[in-house]
């Protein structure tokens, strides 16, 4: 499948998924729909890992997975904790910023090169996010 089918469908699944943290938090504690959520993960995980065939052992031993589980851990607490305190309406918008950050490291440190076009997407999503979270 071309990666720019499967970002859509993880866009559209991302959306979702943020737009139901907002819906449970609010009947729910939300540090339980983290810990279940989070959870719940491991199913489509282990399918794809089951059906990919790719060698998993290797990563355990490696840091680099451990840390980025790590730091997507304090992402989520974060988001989970803003979800249930503020409207999805604002919350949404600055969390979606994250796409900012991979397209600037990758700028300057795989140097990928800076265009027009990346630099105005960035202004532009800057600007998008503000518009979005302004009440």
């Amino acid at each position: 499948m071309d990666y720019k089918v499967l970002a859509i469908i993880a866009m559209i699944s991302y959306g979702l998924f943020q737009f139901g943290i907002k819906l449970t938090t609010s009947n729910l504690p939300g540090v339980s729909v983290l810990l279940v959520s989070n959870i719940s993960v491991f199913v489509p995980t282990i399918i794809y890992v089951f059906y990919s065939g790719a060698p998993v052992a290797e990563s355990f031993a490696s840091a680099g997975p451990w840390i980025l589980g790590l730091i997507g851990g304090v992402s989520f607490v974060f988001l989970f904790t803003a979800m249930k305190a503020g409207p999805a309406s604002v919350v949404a918008p600055i969390y979606g910023l994250y796409m900012v950050m991979p397209v600037l490291l990758g700028i300057i440190f795989l140097e990928e090169g800076i265009t027009i076009t990346k630099t105005l997407g960035i202004v532009f999503a800057i600007l998008a996010a503000v518009l979005l979270s302004i009440q």
